[in-house]
């Protein structure tokens, strides 16, 4: 495997940014009216586990 070629997790932005994108993302579902509730005790650290 040629090593200049990046992975798709290093492509993505690696761990920061999938973290970045996972907050992100968890904090429009927490807002959302209809699935909102679902989430709401959710501990913190949940994105940072999904990413």
């Amino acid at each position: 495997m040629d090593n200049d070629i990046p992975t798709l997790f290093q492509w993505a932005g690696g761990a920061a940014a999938l973290e970045r994108l996972t907050e992100s993302f968890y904090v429009k579902v927490k807002a959302d009216p209809l699935i909102g509730p679902i989430f709401a005790g959710m501990d913190a650290k949940h994105p940072h586990y999904v990413a």
